[in-house]
């Protein structure tokens, strides 16, 4: 842990879709550490459309059970809210960003320009990976996608 037991890990537990793995393991990992003469950079992990810190996350899902193209625009706008709510702590907003990755298996192509390119989420450019959540975990909501700004 961090000072004042703050996780400086940031993760997303996703599974790829295209040549999964065997078994359960860990990719990659990013964590900070402090360096005098670098410049600003930081990761933002990546945020399912469930509220942090309410318990079973299925019970606050956004938009629960509903991936029609007005479901995914709700558990689209309230993760990219969400990123929006997690920069400004680390002192930084989306024109900070070098990368944006998103990490989904369905079609978030109609939201990519009205919701994600009027926030200034796209100059960076979109990394996107086919991914869906880890399904062995019982309190995930069902996770349309992730989403994690990066400067680095």
């Amino acid at each position: 842990m961090g000072e004042d037991q703050v996780n400086p890990v940031a993760r997303s537990n996703v599974c790829p879709v295209v040549a999964p793995p065997a078994e359960p393991g860990i990719f990659a990992f990013s964590y900070t550490v402090p360096e005098p003469h670098a410049g600003a950079s930081f990761i933002v992990a990546g945020s399912a459309e469930a509220p942090e810190g309410k318990g079973d996350y299925r019970d606050h899902a956004i938009a629960r059970g509903d991936l029609s193209p007005e479901g995914l625009r709700r558990k689209a706008d309230w993760v990219l809210g969400e990123m929006e709510r997690r920069m400004p702590g680390l002192g930084f907003d989306w024109q900070d960003a070098s990368a944006v990755q998103i990490c989904s298996v369905h079609d978030f192509h109609p939201l990519v320009f009205d919701l994600m390119g009027k926030r200034g989420v796209l100059d960076p450019g979109l990394g996107v990976a086919l991914c869906q959540p880890d399904i062995a975990s019982p309190n995930l909501p069902e996770q349309t996608g992730a989403l994690a700004p990066l400067r680095a």
